[in-house]
């Protein structure tokens, strides 16, 4: 179990270190999507202190516990284990479509892929759950882009 919660947190971590090298190419590139990240944070990031509770208690552990121990678990029944999890991913980015920023729903793919497989290597939601919310933790409170 404590294997398992070290693992969540290093990979919580190290997607948040993926995303944080991709806004430095974002910058070193010059592309012009500052303002949307701006308004990213200010459309999602938790303010109140019953968001941050709800972010960590039940935003990230239901989403794992929905996507990745329901949706990709039934389609692994069906399908080889790299189709479920880009199915289960792309499933996954797709509720951000009604966002309308291809940012949120490629970033969403991105960490999809990365529990998917995770979940599928090491069969613990547990470890998925930390690592989401550690990963929501660093890009919401602790190193926010911009």
């Amino acid at each position: 179990f404590f294997k398992y919660i070290f693992f969540g947190i290093l990979s919580g971590a190290l997607l948040f270190i993926i995303f944080w090298l991709g806004d430095q190419l974002i910058d070193l590139l010059n592309i012009p999507i500052t303002k949307e990240i701006k308004k990213l944070y200010k459309s999602y990031a938790p303010v109140l202190f019953w968001e941050y509770l709800a972010l960590v208690l039940v935003a990230a552990p239901g989403e794992e516990i929905f996507w990745r121990g329901f949706v990709q678990k039934r389609l692994m029944n069906y399908r080889k284990p790299s189709l479920s999890i880009l199915a289960a991913s792309i499933l996954y980015a797709s509720v951000q479509i009604y966002s309308g920023s291809i940012l949120l729903v490629f970033s969403s793919f991105i960490s999809g892929l990365v529990w998917g497989f995770l979940y599928f290597r090491k069969k613990s939601m547990p470890l998925v759950i930390i690592s989401h919310i550690i990963f929501d933790l660093m890009i919401f409170i602790i190193l926010p882009f911009k």
